[in-house]
């Protein structure tokens, strides 16, 4: 699974494509109720293997690698040191294959593919009856090391592994929302994925529970400052 590199296929031969034009067809559909669709893009999951088009966005000589320190690991305690070496030791063995600067490449060529899988999907939401009244939510489950203190995958605290994506779109007639609302506005508060679930029970206007930890972001998505 851990693994990189360009395939010769197009990007109608991939999954993650079928999953666009599945959700994509659900939207040309005409629907009588309320609905929820969920599109699972499964890049940049490894092993990062997408077509040839997205690596060749980003030649060898242009990645920027992670910043390295001679002696690095000495702040470390020795729970952080095993979760360096768990699973294979994957730094070692990048470092002996002279792989590094290609994983990191075939990490941002995948990135680049989910990207364009999600500006296909939100096209088809653009073109469809639903584009005014159709919240929408983007997120990530983890970020990743790529090296950086010899570490490669999750499981750590680091700020970048613990920090993800998520945007949310909320329609501007929804009444839960003042008018006026910021748009397009990026915010510094903490949140959390655990957010994302009571966040949309309470635009949708569904009965409150109380058998979870998130709490609703709406005062957030109405002033991100």
């Amino acid at each position: 699974m851990f693994d990189w590199g360009p395939l010769t296929i197009t990007d109608e031969e991939t999954g993650d494509f079928e999953t666009v034009n599945y959700i994509s067809r659900q939207l040309q559909k005409t629907h009588d109720k309320p609905f929820f669709l969920a599109a699972g893009i499964y890049r940049p999951h490894l092993p990062w293997h997408v077509p040839q088009k997205y690596f060749d966005r980003f030649p060898l000589d242009s990645i920027k690698m992670p910043d390295t320190y001679e002696n690095d690991l000495s702040d470390l305690g020795p729970v952080a040191k095993e979760i360096i070496t768990r699973g294979g030791n994957y730094h070692k063995h990048v470092i002996e294959a002279d792989q590094w600067k290609k994983a990191v490449q075939g990490y941002l060529a995948s990135i680049a593919f989910a990207d364009e899988m999600v500006g296909r999907l939100l096209h088809a939401l653009e073109r469809s009856a639903y584009a005014d009244n159709t919240i929408v939510v983007i997120w990530s489950d983890h970020g990743w090391q790529l090296g950086e203190k010899m570490h490669w995958r999750k499981f750590a605290l680091w700020e970048n592994v613990i920090r993800t994506v998520m945007m949310m779109r909320v329609p501007g007639n929804l009444e839960k929302l003042p008018a006026g609302s910021a748009k397009g506005v990026a915010t510094t508060n903490l949140t959390s994925l655990l957010d994302i679930y009571p966040t949309l029970v309470d635009l949708c206007n569904l009965p409150e529970r109380d058998d979870f930890d998130g709490i609703s972001l709406i005062s957030m998505l109405a002033k991100p400052k």
